[in-house]
């Protein structure tokens, strides 16, 4: 059980997920009380995209066994998966009590940290983790990933490479390496890691998200929504409410003069500037989500095929 064990965890970082769940299934049928069996189950449902199944079995991996960090984990990623954050954080960092040495969960909780914006904090638990394991190439790839999200292209595109070097066929150093060409302009070679990463694992969300933003970025329509979104998300969430409020303040004067001189019909005209902007993004996103719907679709089409 304990080699099953081994290739079903193998498989999950290979991205080999339906190999994984067979793998589990045989050492449950052997051992339904295995709590490691049950939070590797969790975590390979998370991924097959069944965050209710997922959180059943991580809820069985606590009751099994309370003091595990494993499954405290699991029940973490569980719970943030069904998007009920408050309780995830409370084990993501019970894991992280419990087993403080272990890189894997330190990387789970920086995740879900960069989800909710928290950036500090993520860096914080990624720096822990890359002295920990420095030669993890999930933990560079996540390194990588929050050096682009705050705009520094060239250390993430380092990260990247390390990563690649390590292991070719990793799949968020693809996805990185895809979204740091991306960035550069150089939308077929970001394509090409994007399918690299989505043979390895074809429901990989980072891999469609990343194909779903290569279309936005050649679309005329959602083409200067992505960049304007890109530069935005750099600054931070911070950032984000200065630059926000510097536009509306920006927009109130320009107006407000315009109409003290006399030039009414061009502060209209301001106006209705201001106006489509606003309705341009507020309804991008949902095109931009509508986009990535339809590639995870197009996967799930695939495989039912």
């Amino acid at each position: 059980m304990d080699r099953e064990l081994q290739l079903a965890e193998h498989y999950l970082s290979s991205g080999l997920l339906h190999q994984a769940l067979e793998s589990l299934r045989r050492v449950l049928s052997l051992n339904p009380e295995d709590a490691l069996a049950h939070a590797l189950l969790a975590s390979c449902l998370i991924r097959l995209k069944r965050p209710s199944a997922a959180l059943h079995e991580a809820q069985l991996a606590l009751g099994l066994a309370p003091e595990s960090s494993a499954s405290h984990s699991a029940l973490g990623a569980a719970l943030w998966a069904n998007r009920r954050n408050a309780p995830a954080l409370e084990h993501l960092q019970t894991a992280v009590a419990l087993d403080p040495e272990n890189a894997g969960h330190r990387l789970a909780l920086a995740s879900f940290f960069r989800s909710q914006g928290r950036r500090v904090e993520q860096q914080a638990q990624l720096d822990v983790a890359r002295t920990l394991d420095p030669d993890s190439p999930d933990v560079i790839a996540a390194t990588g990933d929050a050096a682009l999200d705050r705009g520094d292209t060239a250390a993430a595109a380092e990260l990247a490479d390390e990563a690649l070097r390590l292991e070719p066929e990793h799949i968020d150093a693809l996805t990185l390496m895809g979204r740091v060409k991306l960035r550069l302009g150089d939308t077929r070679a970001a394509r090409e890691h994007a399918v690299w990463a989505l043979r390895a694992d074809a429901q990989d969300t980072g891999a469609l998200h990343l194909m779903a933003e290569i279309k936005a970025r050649e679309s005329p329509v959602l083409g200067l929504w992505w960049r304007y979104n890109t530069w935005l998300s750099e600054r931070g969430s911070t950032g984000m409410v200065i630059v926000l409020m510097g536009a509306f303040l920006t927009y109130r004067v320009v107006t407000q003069v315009l109409e003290d001189r006399g030039a009414n019909d061009l502060a209209q005209l301001v106006d209705y500037a201001w106006l489509g902007m606003c309705v341009y993004s507020w309804t991008a996103p949902a095109r931009f989500r509508k986009s990535l719907e339809r590639e995870i679709e197009s996967v799930a089409l695939r495989e039912d095929f």
